[in-house]
């Protein structure tokens, strides 16, 4: 693609306040996020410091970091990497130990889990969801041999990216 004078190819997008590489990935939004949350924790410190009880300190982490850190998950956290998984269990783990979050607080991976489900099951159920027109279309079966999850046709997968997108994950969840 010819170079267009005075304009500048951007690297990242932020979409509502998600950042996406060019080559999707979210280590940039990880990055941020945790940087973020970091400072969230300062605060939580001088709140602890100032005679806050734990059973408060872990509502405002509930309400400061991991509001943050679960926000919008289900567009950007099927493109995590390994180590960008680790970097945001690893926080979580630094957050228990030191007090700030409940000691029985979930991995993010379940909570991400979650979260996929009730959009997904809120998708399925109100007809005027935003989402509503991106799923399949019903499908019909004349055989009962188990209850399955959706009654939606699945789509082809064609690439490794359809694996990390929303609703092809959520749409072969669970399938077999």
């Amino acid at each position: 693609m010819p170079e267009i004078s005075g304009i500048v190819r951007a690297t990242d997008l932020r979409i509502l306040g998600v950042t996406f590489s060019s080559t999707l990935r979210v280590s940039q939004h990880v990055s941020d996020i945790l940087a973020r949350v970091q400072q969230a924790l300062h605060a939580l410190r001088i709140l602890r410091a100032h005679g806050l009880p734990d059973y408060h300190i872990h509502s405002a982490f509930n309400s400061l970091v991991l509001s943050r850190l679960t926000y919008a998950s289900s567009a950007w956290h099927g493109l995590l990497l390994a180590e960008e998984r680790e970097r945001l269990e690893a926080f979580l783990r630094k957050a228990r130990r030191t007090g700030y979050a409940a000691p029985d607080l979930r991995p993010l991976d379940e909570t991400f889990a979650e979260l996929d489900e009730r959009l997904f099951y809120s998708i399925l159920n109100d007809d005027q969801h935003v989402l509503k027109s991106y799923l399949p279309l019903t499908t019909s079966h004349n055989y009962n041999l188990r209850s399955r999850r959706h009654s939606l046709t699945l789509p082809r997968k064609d690439s490794k990216l359809s694996d990390c997108l929303f609703l092809a994950r959520m749409l072969y969840k669970d399938i077999y």
